[in-house]
């Protein structure tokens, strides 16, 4: 007899294949459905060839999908290790300019966690800041080709 959790199985990640080349609507709903394999495309990214995308928007969409899938977050955590790192350090050392050393301590302890904290967190903001941008930009792409106003037109282009 099979466990009531076989019955509820989500393929592993492994199983889920990204498109190799975005041709219709229901691509890109794929990759805005599917954020973890999207995250995994190639950084050059793929070919964006949706019948009624001028150029120009092709291009803006492609270029989403390389900025979101080459997002790490490395740039944010690295100024928040630094700006963080450089606020403990000032005021560890205005504590060991009054002889403090115990708290001195106990401050470069605590600080140190709080770095790697702040760092963790603020990489993880950066990536879901450009989950958001990517989905975003994929659903005006959608609602335009669906509305047929057309990507490249004046109100829509800045959105892309």
């Amino acid at each position: 007899m099979r466990a009531l959790t076989a019955t509820c199985e989500v393929p592993p990640l492994a199983d889920i294949r990204a498109p190799a080349m975005i041709r219709t609507v229901a691509d890109i709903e794929w990759l805005l459905a599917h954020p973890a394999a999207a995250k995994r495309l190639p950084r050059d990214g793929l070919p964006v060839v949706v019948a009624g995308l001028d150029e120009e928007s092709r291009t803006r969409f492609r270029a989403q999908i390389q900025r979101y899938a080459g997002a790490c977050g490395c740039a944010a955590g690295a100024a928040t290790f630094i700006v963080t790192g450089a606020l403990v350090v000032a005021h560890a050392a205005s504590l060991g300019a009054d002889h403090a050393w115990v708290a001195m301590a106990w401050e470069a302890l605590c600080g140190a966690i709080l770095i790697l904290c702040n760092t963790f967190v603020a990489k993880l903001l950066s990536v879901q800041i450009a989950r958001r941008r990517f989905y975003r930009v994929g659903r005006r792409l959608i609602d335009a080709l669906a509305g047929g106003s057309g990507p490249g037109s004046k109100e829509n282009s800045r959105d892309l």
